[in-house]
């Protein structure tokens, strides 16, 4: 009855989830636990953030290119899988207090079931570039840098 764009969801939910929950580990063990925030529905829905690293608001979405309001940074391919950077300021609804660091994932093996597993363990393989590369873009495109 869903189909295949339910299944996509679904997937992409769970891929996006697990993304923040490896950052959280990864950043909790490398800097300490008072290092990663969790935000609530309501701050992802109306700030666009899903948590914050060292005080740096980040969303982690399959849905880079649908994201307005947004700067494209710049991108890093790890394994076939395409980490993508962006700064965005607002969304349909409002303007940000403060930029968000977007990190986009594409895969060109296409999100689902099957290879879940196998973008999962790149981005965990990888993870400590990423967020090196995603804060230096974040710090620079706000003239922090």
């Amino acid at each position: 009855m869903y189909g295949i764009r339910h299944t996509f969801a679904n997937t992409g939910g769970e891929l996006e989830e697990s993304f923040v929950d490896i950052v959280c580990v990864f950043a909790k063990s490398e800097w300490g636990n008072d290092t990663v925030k969790l935000c609530t529905v309501r701050q992802d829905r109306f700030e666009g953030t899903d948590l914050y690293v060292l005080g740096v608001p980040i969303d982690i979405t399959m849905a880079y290119s649908r994201k307005n309001k947004m700067k494209e940074l710049s991108y890093r391919v790890y394994e076939g899988v395409t980490i993508d950077f962006g700064l965005r300021i607002g969304n349909g609804k409002v303007t940000f207090e403060t930029p968000v660091l977007v990190i986009g994932i594409e895969t060109a093996l296409g999100i689902c079931k099957h290879n879940l597993g196998v973008v999962m363990e790149t981005i965990k393989t990888h993870i400590s570039d990423i967020l090196n590369v995603g804060m230096d873009e974040y710090f620079q495109a706000n003239g922090v840098a």
